[in-house]
């Protein structure tokens, strides 16, 4: 191949990188002007809710009120600590730009991803596979999606793709620094989420089945000293010795109930987002043809880190704890030793497999554009800013309402509240987060106002149903949770019959919020 060849292939491969670089960028951009983080209603127009509860936390320690939700109540509802650490210098742009904030954050920490594997594979198989691997990456909806949410999903993804290639060095060379190298990582997993022990745990396993005990008992020690001082930390400062999240959402529901959760939730998102194809084809190739003879990290991890699914249940949030497994089944499809394969064929392969990735989102409400976006929690928490401040609001959706409004808030389900986190569960059928609630513990906090869904008969939902509520409160709004923004989105209810509370439930004002009764004079 003479210079001249050289050159202008590198120059194609530059080129290509960066198309790919920008249809992820406009394809970040879109979803997050007119796409949704939820498909059935608005709450999730502008980010996830559940990422304002961690803006909220962010903003009380950016304000130095500690790492609180409420100031004074020490619980920590948060379950990604060190994306929190990162969105605090966002509160320099004022609170109503976190969001903005956090996207960007989001869509640089997936370039880098992007830009690191790229890197990997060229160094470690050929450029063409390395084009074709990162537009695996990058072109990919549900990475888009998941980056507009708000949430740590990008950190996360950044953490393993760094890990596959940290721990696949550390096979080749073993030294101090590739060594270092990888305990930094995984010191940024145990740090990044509550479940961030487990990348450290699957890298030990790993070690110790590739026989190589002393490098699987030095991350193993080091990782058990880390969570050591972290659970120290915890204890000292919260007073706990795991994140209220996991009681909230994990602990006293049976196995059986979240495997089958669980099942549902793979089956259903392996389906959507193309997962199943990869699968098929590391299968077929991998396994019927026997091109896996040795034991590699970059199909272990994926099997392992789909056990551990099935142990927790799956999640709420649609596809984002399978984000991960995308870098490690690209990297596993691109290191088969193809025989006859052309780059032609690797072509329609990866076309296919774009395909496959895509096919889904036509059906997936989140990718309905539309602008403006209307999101009902995000009106409401101002309208309660507002008009209500000084009070105390109990909501099932911690999120939005909360930050927007800035007052006390009580969790109907108990992320950020201890008592009910440590209850039993209440819902027969697993769904994470959303088993636990009291409703005579809610009611005996005497919140100003009692904000959740309810029904066609004035039933609110998680428990607090009319003759509980009745005698102490009243329905003071109905709140639009359509897609619409009807101009009037909050309704009075105040002096509303049966019938009329019905009917405008049957139109989609069928959140709503409870005040307290005023006293007959």
């Amino acid at each position: 191949m003479t210079k001249k060849t050289t050159i202008q292939n590198q120059t194609t491969s530059h080129i290509a990188l960066a198309v790919i670089l920008l249809i992820a960028v406009l394809g970040i951009a879109a979803q997050t002007f007119f796409g949704h983080s939820d498909v059935i209603q608005s709450g999730h127009a502008l980010g996830s809710d559940d990422a304002y509860i961690t803006y909220r936390y962010a903003e009380n320690f950016f304000n130095g009120n500690g790492l609180v939700f409420n100031p004074g109540e020490r619980v920590e509802g948060y379950s990604n600590f060190l994306y929190l650490v990162l969105l605090t210098p966002g509160f320099l742009f004022g609170s109503e730009n976190i969001y903005s904030f956090s996207v960007i954050l989001n869509s640089v920490l997936y370039l880098i991803t992007l830009l690191i594997f790229y890197q990997y594979c060229v160094k470690n198989l050929e450029k063409c596979k390395a084009i074709f691997g990162t537009a695996l990456l990058g072109l990919n909806p549900w990475m888009w999606v998941n980056i507009a949410a708000g949430l740590e999903t990008p950190l996360t993804l950044l953490i393993a793709t760094l890990a596959l290639i940290a721990t696949q060095n550390v096979e080749r060379n073993i030294n101090g620094r590739s060594i270092c190298i990888l305990l930094i990582i995984l010191s940024t997993s145990l740090f990044n989420r509550v479940d961030g022990f487990l990348l450290p745990a699957i890298v030990s396993m790993y070690f110790f089945i590739k026989n190589r005990p002393k490098l699987g008992l030095t991350i193993t020690v080091y990782s058990l000293a880390l969570m050591g001082f972290y659970t120290l930390w915890r204890i000292h400062y919260y007073n706990d010795v795991i994140a209220n999240t996991y009681y909230a959402k994990i602990s006293e529901t049976n196995l059986y109930s979240r495997v089958i959760a669980s099942t549902e939730y793979l089956v259903s998102n392996f389906l959507n987002t193309g997962l199943w194809a990869y699968m098929a084809i590391i299968v077929w190739v991998g396994v019927i043809q026997r091109r896996i003879r040795t034991l590699n990290f970059y199909w272990f991890f994926p099997f392992t880190w789909i056990g551990y699914l099935f142990c927790i249940g799956g999640d709420i949030y649609y596809e984002r704890f399978l984000l991960v497994l995308f870098p490690y089944f690209v990297f596993t499809i691109l290191s088969f030793n193809y025989r006859g394969i052309t780059t032609n064929s690797l072509g329609v392969i990866t076309s296919f497999l774009i395909v496959c990735q895509t096919l889904f989102v036509y059906s997936d409400g989140r990718f309905e554009y539309m602008y403006p976006k209307y999101d009902f929690l995000i009106t409401l928490g101002k309208h309660l800013a507002l008009h209500h401040s000084n009070s105390v609001i109990a909501i099932d959706a911690a999120g939005k309402a909360p930050f927007f409004s800035g007052l006390q808030t009580i969790d109907v389900l108990g992320l950020n509240d201890k008592h009910i986190a440590k209850l039993d569960a209440k819902s027969f059928r697993f769904l994470s987060g959303h088993t636990k609630f009291d409703p005579d513990y809610v009611l005996s906090r005497n919140p100003d106002f009692i904000i959740s869904w309810l029904n066609e008969k004035r039933g609110f939902a998680w428990g607090m149903d009319v003759n509980k509520y009745a005698t102490k409160y009243e329905i003071k709004y109905l709140v639009n949770t359509t897609r619409q923004d009807l101009g009037t989105n909050i309704i009075n209810a105040s002096g509303l019959d049966d019938d009329e509370i019905a009917s405008y439930v049957k139109k989609g004002f069928n959140y709503g919020v409870l005040s307290k009764k005023h006293p007959a004079p």
